[in-house]
Order: structure tokens, then C-alpha cells, then sequence
């Protein structure tokens, strides 16, 4: 599932560092504008300049030339000098070459394609801190922190809200703030990512893309940016996180956060009480979950037009909330942000518009 969100107002633009089609508006009627059916056309960006640099020596190079410079000594008697310890390598969560992922500076290509023309924003610094906690919240990480932006990525943030109601210590230990500006992500499934905070916007601390999160004294709350940007820069850019172009070797996103196994239940294949008992069971137990509605093509117009007044979006994805399983419905969380409505839907009613749940194991 990868709907875009509808876009807000946007404030005068940023200069742009070259010519570039304007931002336009995304349609909300059936899939994203965003979302394309086959290979894109036009040229492709240019690749960052941090991933041509020449692999840098390695550490044994300095060795290796001192002993080719002069004959080997003999050995002399007498106590052996202690061993030097070795350098500490950098921290890796996976398998992962060293390169861009550990430039800050090198930023993930800005630009992704539209029907409605590309959108290319240009790279500006927000300055605020990873996690902010308002009056309202329960912590200073939440689900309702989560904002999608102009970018078809909702299976990825609809699995950032959920992780970030059900395990938000999960969502905390992935990033450590360096006090300059810059951040490491740990993702299990990738390794970890330096990013800064450079963000691509479409005006004045006003990202086009992950939207910022709540504000205090010192700024806005960063994480589902940094997250998202660290993401894109680890898959190749954020054309590349879309959700019709992602490769990732986890079941589900949340995998690729959290490094637990996800369950998948099919709406047509799941009775209405098992559907009711794995959802009730991973709200009692902090288990994060997230489903997927069907695609547009499934329903007629009227159906559609019922389904948005329900807050309901064909080919996009959610967080869920909670579960009644007295009266048998199903609360969601839309990743369009805390002023959109939340879905609250029956059994019948949730199978009916919803394909797929996906239970994140804690």
C-alpha cells in the first residue's frame, strides 16, 4: 500500500538549486499520483558524490608499507612488547560497506516523480531534537507524531506509528543525536545510517516529505524525518522508498525497524474471531500492527465515496489503534497525521475494505 497524502497549503518555496517542475497537488481519488505502472521516464539523478569517492585504505596499509621499506630485523631477546589493540570497527548492525552510509553530508537523491510533474526540493537545515513531548502525549514518542508527506511511502510511516505506539523504546534506540546536527539510524534490516539534519523542503521548516512532529522551546521533533531520510539514503533514494519500487528482504517494514517476525493474516482467508483474537492479543501485549486496504479497482464509486467519509483509503496503508472485541470493531490510525479522522469499523465492515494485517512480534 503506498497512497499519497493530499498535500497542504504550501509556503513560498525554497530557491532551487536548478529548474525544476512545480509541486502540484496530488489527487486523493484512488491511488496515489505518486504511484507509477512501469519503468519512469526522464533522467535519472545524479549519483551522490560521496558514493564515487575511491574505497579508502584500509588499515593495514600504513603497516604493509613500513615493513616493504626496510629489511626485517632480527628478533632480539628479551620480554615481547605488549600487542597494540586493534582499532574498534565501525558499528554495524548488518553486513554493510563503508561508504555514503557514514557521510552526514552525503544526502539521499531529493527528487521523486508525479504524474502531476516531479518534485524536487531543494535540501534545507531544521534545527530541533529527535523526540518532544507535548501536554497531550503519553511520551515524548508517539504514534500520533507520525505525519506522512508528499511521498507514496505510507506502508513505511503507517509502520513507524505503530512501532511508535506499541514499542516506542524500539523507535528510541534507533537513533543517537551526536549534539552536531547529526544522527545515526540503526535499522536491522540495512545496517546504520549517519544522516544530518538536512531535510528536503518545499518552504521554511516545512519538509516535503515526513512531516516534523511536535514543537517545544528548542524546536521541532525530527525522528520520523531523520528515520525516513535514513531509510531513502540506505535504499538509494526517496524515489526509491515508493511503495511500488521498495526491494526490502523483510516481510514488512516493521521487520526492517524492530528486527522481529511479523504475521500476516489475510481478511479473506481469516475468520472474523481469529482476526479479533491476534489483533486484541497485540494491543494487550505491545505488539505493533498495521493493515492494508484494497485496491481502488475492487469497489464501485459509491462504495469508494463511503469509504472516505468512514476516513478509509483505497491502496494505503494504517496503524492499529485499538480493538473492542465486546462489540467486535477495530480502531486505525491514518498516517496523514493526528487531525485526520481515525477509522473505527466493524468486523465486517474492516474485512470488507482492508486486504491485509500485519502483527509485528515483541
Amino acid at each position: 500500500a503506498s497512497l499519497l497524502k493530499p498535500p497542504a497549503a504550501v509556503p513560498k518555496a525554497v530557491p532551487q538549486a536548478g529548474p525544476q517542475a512545480a509541486p502540484q497537488a496530488a489527487s486523493q481519488a484512488g491511488p496515489q499520483a505518486a504511484r507509477q505502472a512501469g519503468p519512469q521516464a526522464g533522467p535519472q539523478a545524479a549519483p551522490q558524490a560521496a558514493s564515487q569517492a575511491a574505497p579508502q585504505a584500509g588499515p593495514q596499509a600504513a603497516s604493509q608499507a613500513a615493513s616493504q621499506a626496510a629489511p626485517q630485523a632480527a628478533p632480539k631477546a628479551g620480554p615481547k612488547a605488549a600487542p597494540q589493540a586493534a582499532p574498534k570497527p565501525r558499528e554495524r548492525v548488518g553486513a554493510q560497506p563503508e561508504g555514503p552510509l557514514d557521510d552526514a553530508k552525503a544526502q539521499p537523491d531529493a527528487r521523486t516523480l508525479h504524474d502531476t510533474g516531479d518534485l524536487n526540493p531543494a535540501y534545507g537545515a531544521v534545527k530541533g531534537k529527535p523526540f518532544v513531548r507535548e501536554e497531550d502525549d503519553k511520551g515524548d514518542i508517539d504514534m500520533d507524531d507520525v505525519s506522512q508527506g508528499r511521498l507514496g511511502d505510507c506502508y513505511f510511516v503507517a509502520a513507524l506509528a505503530a512501532v511508535a505506539g506499541r514499542n516506542p523504546e524500539a523507535i528510541r534506540s534507533m537513533i543517537t543525536d551526536h549534539g552536531n546536527g547529526t544522527y545515526t539510524v540503526r535499522f536491522k534490516e540495512g545496517g546504520a545510517v549517519l544522516v544530518d539534519n538536512q531535510l528536503p523542503l518545499q518552504g521554511p521548516d516545512n519538509p516535503a516529505y515526513a512531516d516534523l512532529g511536535d514543537r517545544d522551546a528548542d524546536g521541532p521533533e525530527l525522528w520520523v524525518a531523520l528515520v525516513e531520510k535514513a531509510w531513502a539514503k540506505l535504499k538509494g533514494g526517496y524515489e526509491q522508498i515508493r511503495g511500488s519500487k521498495i526491494r526490502m528482504s523483510s516481510t514488512d517494514a516493521m521487520e526492517a525497524v524492530t528486527g522481529k517476525r511479523t504475521t500476516t493474516y489475510y481478511t479473506s482467508s481469516t475468520p472474523d474471531d481469529r482476526l479479533l483474537k491476534a489483533l486484541d492479543e497485540a494491543c494487550a501485549k505491545g505488539m505493533p500492527a498495521t493493515a492494508g486496504v484494497h485496491t481502488k479497482d475492487r469497489f464501485d464509486e459509491a462504495t469508494i465515496t463511503t469509504m472516505k467519509g468512514k476516513g478509509v483509503y483505497c491502496n494505503h496503508a494504517y496503524a492499529v489503534v485499538s480493538v473492542d472485541t465486546g462489540s467486535k470493531t477495530i480502531e486505525l490510525y491514518n498516517p496523514w497525521g493526528k487531525e485526520t479522522a481515525r477509522p473505527k469499523l466493524a468486523i465486517d465492515e474492516f474485512r470488507k475494505f482492508y486486504s491485509v494485517v500485519h502483527v509485528n512480534a515483541r
